[in-house]
C-alpha cells in the first residue's frame, strides 16, 4: 500500500505552526511515511466488518458449562476479546500482534486486522493463532510462545508483510484523499511531532492511516492526505476562501475514487460560509467529478457550521459522518497523553488545545464511519432531525453537547 502525505508549501507550515502559539515555527523538512497502517484496539458494532478472505465474526456469550460447544462456520467473538475458529482452535489478536512484530508494524493491532491476516497468511506461515502451552520440540522440550516446529521453514520462505498487504488488495487500485485540519493532518513542531492527524499517539493511529489500512483489504490503497487550514481561517494567511481555491488544484490534478473533506473546528465566525462551503464542494466537485466525497462533522460543537454541512450533503447526495457523539473528554487525548513522535521519541502533551483533539479511540471510530460509507457507496439517509431556520444563524450548542471541560473549540486555534 502506498501512502503518499503531502504538506502545500514550507511557507503554509510555517504560517500554520504560528496559529499555534507566537513565535513557533515549523519545520518544513517532512518525515516519509512508513507506509505502516494500524487500527485501534477495539471495533464499532455498526461498523464492523473482516475483510472478504475473512467473514465478519459474530459475538456471541459464554457458554454454560454443562453445554456442549458447537464449531460455529465462521470466526465467533467470544467476550474475553478471543475468537473461537471453525477448526476449533482459538484466535488472541493481543498474543499474536505481541509474537509477530513484522504483522503488528505493518497492519497495526486491529483485532479484525490481524484475524483476516491470520486466516489468509498466518495459518500457512505457521504463525500460531493463541498460545501454544502444549507444544515441544522434537525432544519433547515445550517451545517459546511464538515458536513453532513445522512454521521454522515456512517463516523463512514467507513473502513480507509489507508484500502481504500490497497482496491483500486484490490489485483493485484505489485513491483516496483526505483533505481537512489539524485532525486530518498536522507538521512537526514543538507542540507536534510528526506528520499526521493531531490527537493519535502515533502516525498509524490517526483517522487517515487506519482508514487507508480498513481500504486495503479491498483494494491496492494509494492515499493522500492534505492540510487545507488555508481555506477554513483564511484571516491567518491573509486569503480569502475564494482566493485560497486555486491553490487547492494541484492536489486535485490525479483522480480519485473518493475525497474526505474534514473542515470546521477552526471556523468561529460562519459569516458566509453557507455560499463558501458550496464553492469549495463545487470547486472539488469540477475536478473530480467521478470521487465519491464525504463530509465528516464536527469533533468540536459548532451547530451553525453544522448545519451548513449538512444541507450541502443533501444537497448533492453525499455521505455525511455525524460526530456529535464521541464529544468530550473520554475522547480528546488529554494533557499529559504520550506520543510517539517521527522523531523516534516519546513526548508528553501539555498544550490544552493540543489536548482538546480525538484520541486514538475517537481517531479509530471515525476511520471506521467513514469506510462504512465508502463501502456502501451511497449516502445514507438525512442526517439532520427537523428543518433549521437558518443555515447561518448562529445556535448556542446544548450544554449536553458541549465537552466535559465545557470548551467548544481549542482556547488557542491549532490548524
Amino acid at each position: 500500500m502506498k501512502i503518499r502525505l503531502q504538506i502545500i508549501t514550507a511557507l503554509f507550515s510555517l504560517i500554520t505552526a504560528a496559529a499555534l502559539l507566537p513565535g513557533i515555527s515549523a519545520s518544513a523538512a517532512e518525515t516519509p511515511a512508513d507506509g505502516a497502517v494500524s487500527a485501534a484496539h477495539e471495533t464499532d458494532a455498526s461498523v464492523q466488518q473482516a475483510a472478504d478472505d475473512a467473514p465478519a465474526a459474530e459475538e456471541t456469550d459464554a457458554l454454560p458449562e454443562n453445554q456442549t460447544a458447537v464449531l460455529p462456520d465462521r470466526p465467533l467473538l467470544l467476550p474475553d476479546g478471543t475468537y473461537l475458529l471453525p477448526d476449533g482452535s482459538v484466535f488472541d489478536p493481543a498474543y499474536y500482534a505481541y509474537q509477530n512484530q513484522d504483522v503488528l508494524r505493518v497492519f497495526g493491532d486491529d483485532p479484525e486486522v490481524l484475524l483476516a491476516h491470520y486466516l489468509k497468511y498466518g495459518k500457512k506461515e505457521g504463525r500460531f493463532p493463541s498460545n501454544p502451552v502444549t507444544e515441544t520440540d522434537k525432544n519433547g522440550i515445550p517451545l517459546t510462545p511464538g515458536q513453532t516446529v513445522t512454521g521454522q521453514n515456512a517463516l523463512k520462505k514467507a513473502i513480507s508483510a509489507d508484500e502481504q498487504l500490497k497482496a491483500m488488495g486484490n490489485g483493485i487500485p484505489y485513491r483516496i484523499l483526505c483533505i481537512g485540519n489539524s485532525i486530518t493532518r498536522y507538521g512537526y513542531n514543538e507542540l507536534w511531532w510528526g506528520y499526521w492527524g493531531m490527537g493519535a499517539t502515533s502516525r498509524e493511529k490517526d483517522y487517515f492511516h487506519i482508514l487507508a489500512g480498513l481500504l486495503s483489504f479491498d483494494y491496492t490503497v494509494t492515499a493522500e492526505s492534505l492540510n487545507y487550514t488555508m481555506w477554513e481561517s483564511p484571516e491567518l494567511f491573509g486569503f480569502t476562501r475564494e482566493a485560497s481555491l486555486p491553490l487547492l488544484a494541484d492536489s486535485l490534478k490525479e483522480p480519485f475514487d473518493a475525497i474526505v473533506l474534514q473542515f470546521g473546528e477552526n471556523i468561529h465566525d460562519p459569516g458566509n460560509l453557507s455560499e463558501e462551503y458550496r464553492d469549495l464542494v463545487s470547486f472539488v466537485r469540477n475536478l473530480q467529478p467521478s470521487a465519491q466525497i464525504v463530509i465528516i462533522g464536527d469533533f468540536w460543537p459548532n451547530a451553525a457550521v453544522e448545519r451548513i454541512e449538512r444541507a450541502v450533503c443533501r444537497e448533492n447526495g453525499f455521505a455525511y459522518v455525524d460526530l456529535s457523539d464521541i464529544r468530550g473528554k473520554r475522547y480528546q487525548l488529554g494533557v499529559g497523553a504520550v506520543v510517539s513522535g517521527d522523531d523516534g521519541q516519546t513526548h508528553t502533551v501539555f498544550n490544552t488545545a493540543v489536548a482538546s483533539h480525538p484520541n486514538d479511540e475517537a481517531m479509530r471510530i471515525i476511520a471506521q464511519r467513514i469506510h462504512a460509507v465508502l463501502k456502501k457507496k451511497t449516502a445514507p439517509a438525512d442526517p439532520t432531525a427537523g428543518t433549521p431556520a437558518s443555515e447561518n444563524q448562529a445556535a448556542e450548542t446544548p450544554a449536553s453537547e458541549k465537552p466535559a471541560d465545557g470548551i467548544s473549540e481549542p482556547e488557542t486555534p491549532v490548524s
